[in-house]
């Protein structure tokens, strides 16, 4: 499995959703090892490491990167090709896989697909953000998202359009995020499915605490970045002054001092980076604001898990993974008229039955699922 972060390199959902399959598959007896990048840490979590030139710079987990180490970051694996396809030829040779399953590739680039095609292994491909399509990886431009790839990304993803062609499976972890890549001519050869989810034994372990009669306190839980939609909570808060309000995660210090000096009221609590479960705990409400795309934000079901009720955007993937009779609750991104008319008629949902649902993106099932994909490639 190759993923361009894994633990203790953990900056969103994908490196997670990496691990919790790789565990499930480990426990349906197969052999599973994780090529990414980062420093060796003398074969903790059976991983193999790439450690590509200037990759301090420009590294993900490094908060202050500017827009052009955002970018170079980015391209480092179109550019830095022969390095890394040889470091990663060796890796194959060593592992003799039956098959690869590569997911994010930004720093790793999409060489691999062509270099596993030459030694006849088997490839599956996991979409999680647009990398393939977009120079940015997000589809989210001067703040609206794209409908459409523009022609500079077209021009600058080429080559991973090229080597779409030697994926044999490609699996979207929402329905949005793999028609707007087969939409824009990417893995014309691969046959296709949907797997959503990733859902821990750490979250379905936990018990159950119902939240409905108490007294009501809304959350975010997420990286707090221009994309993810923040104002639209404050806002929010700003005209329910006896609404408490959770912020949770990290981001752009100078973007969470923006949301800050745009406070009026004192009932929104900062809380940095927390424990999801703590988190939940918290809380009976989640709000999902996201302005773009989000191809499957993981936090839905996970607060699902925990009986917490979710209130999101319609856009990306939130629409598949949300409780059902709650769909008529999504929101435009940045309508926020339409936000406080929904949030001041949300019908809340018994735990239990938000537990149930939670139960449809457990890690079990999204590992029979690949298991069966890798089954009928071999």
């Amino acid at each position: 499995m190759v993923n361009n972060l894994f633990k203790p390199n953990l900056v969103g959902g994908a490196e997670i959703s990496v691990d919790a399959l790789a565990t499930g598959l480990r426990e349906k007896g197969c052999k599973v090892s994780i090529l990414t990048l980062g420093d060796d840490l003398d074969g903790q979590n059976d991983c193999y490491y790439l450690r590509p030139k200037f990759l301090k710079s420009i590294w993900p987990v490094k908060k202050d990167r500017n827009f052009f180490q955002r970018l170079h970051f980015q391209f480092i694996g179109d550019i830095n090709q022969y390095h890394l396809l040889r470091r990663i030829s060796a890796v194959l040779d060593e592992f003799q896989p039956d098959v690869v399953h590569t997911n994010n590739l930004a720093g790793i680039g999409t060489g691999i697909w062509k270099l596993c095609s030459k030694k006849n292994i088997p490839i599956v491909h996991t979409l999680r953000d647009y990398y393939q399509l977009c120079a940015k990886q997000s589809m989210f431009s001067d703040g609206a998202n794209c409908n459409y790839q523009c022609q500079s990304c077209s021009l600058l993803t080429k080559v991973r359009l090229t080597n779409s062609k030697y994926v044999n499976y490609v699996v979207g972890n929402s329905r949005f995020t793999l028609d707007v890549h087969v939409r824009n001519g990417y893995f014309p050869y691969a046959k296709s499915r949907v797997i959503s989810g990733g859902l821990t034994d750490k979250f379905l372990k936990q018990a159950l605490r119902s939240k409905i009669n108490n007294d009501l306190v809304v959350g975010y839980l997420g990286q707090i970045i221009p994309s993810k939609g923040l104002e639209d909570i404050v806002c929010l808060a700003n005209t329910l002054e006896h609404v408490k309000f959770f912020i949770a995660g990290n981001g752009n210090d100078n973007y969470i001092d923006s949301l800050k000096g745009e406070v009026v009221n004192n009932n929104i609590i900062w809380l940095g980076r927390v424990d999801a479960i703590d988190f939940f705990a918290k809380i009976n409400l989640l709000i999902v604001p996201s302005y773009w795309h989000e191809p499957l934000p993981r936090v839905i079901y996970e607060a699902y898990s925990q009986g917490v009720n979710v209130l999101a955007t319609n856009t990306g993937g939130n629409p598949e993974v949300i409780y059902p009779t709650h769909k008529e609750y999504l929101y435009e991104p940045g309508n926020k008229e339409q936000l406080k008319r929904n949030f001041e008629n949300f019908d809340f949902i018994e735990s239990e039955k938000l537990k149930e649902h939670s139960l449809n993106f457990t890690s079990d099932r999204i590992s029979s699922g690949y298991y069966e994909i890798y089954r009928e490639l071999i």
